[in-house]
């Protein structure tokens, strides 16, 4: 945290640089750089929370496949559950142009419609269209706010379910000074992770202050396929006499309030 606080502008370079290369929700790996910010700390520690904890339990996973050898060989136990710290800093920027897909459901849906997947959007159709794991619409619609010289992109977070007060902030490039201030949130995570048929456990309180209670989550596991249809799994069109070859499958996790 020293490092950041003490090159704030490296910082942001280097985070810039990274996300070219490695991409995300809107960027294409190898394409433009961007900042992924959020208009509140809790649910930017909530977006680095969901990723740790997939990608750590994609290798919890691997190791548990060798469990009994590890156990065995080195007379040790391996952990079965998460914890770490999340680090929130705040930025200082000045978005001009700012671009808003989901400010209302029909204007979402007019933009699907202008981006050619007008056959999706139906009567079933909602913002987890362009909030699920597959981040290929999303790249098209940065694609398009690039186009139209927008600064930045003002979207919902894709990790609770309901319209909130806050947003995410998508700083893309010609976005002009970015500062890194020397303040930040500090949040303690842990997760117990879940299996095929139950949620992952997870708790998340501020860790630089005694203040703020504990907050229990739960997380979406990813559904096995082939499986029947289930709250993380959304279907458009739904229903009808269209084929399941017709409908665009997108599967969104999110996380609810225990």
């Amino acid at each position: 945290m020293a490092d950041v606080i003490g090159n704030p502008s490296g910082i942001t370079e280097t985070s810039r640089s990274y996300s070219a290369l490695q991409g995300g929700r809107f960027n294409a790996p190898k394409s433009h750089g961007v900042l992924y910010c959020s208009e509140h700390p809790f649910i930017a520690a909530l977006e680095v929370t969901y990723h740790t904890v997939v990608d750590a339990l994609r290798r919890i996973r691997q190791v548990r496949q060798l469990e009994k050898e590890y156990t065995s060989a080195m007379n040790l136990q391996l952990a079965t559950e998460l914890d770490f710290l999340v680090a929130v800093f705040v930025l200082q920027t000045k978005a001009v142009r700012a671009h808003e897909p989901d400010a209302t459901l029909r204007t979402l849906r007019e933009l699907c419609d202008s981006l050619g997947y007008s056959r999706y959007t139906t009567s079933n159709f909602d913002e987890d269209f362009i909030f699920g794991n597959d981040y290929s619409l999303t790249h098209i619609l940065a694609a398009n706010a690039l186009r139209e010289r927008h600064d930045s992109i003002r979207v919902g977070t894709a990790r609770l379910a309901g319209r909130l007060k806050y947003k995410n902030l998508v700083l893309l490039d010609g976005i002009g000074t970015t500062t890194v201030l020397p303040q930040y949130y500090l949040f303690r995570v842990t997760a117990k992770p879940g299996d095929k048929r139950h949620p992952h456990v997870l708790s998340l309180r501020r860790a630089d202050t005694n203040k703020g209670a504990t907050i229990n989550l739960l997380l979406d596991n990813v559904p096995v396929r082939p499986t029947p249809r289930s709250r993380c799994v959304r279907e458009y069109p739904n229903g009808g006499l269209r084929r399941i070859e017709e409908s665009r499958q997108v599967v969104v996790q999110k996380f609810s309030l225990t």
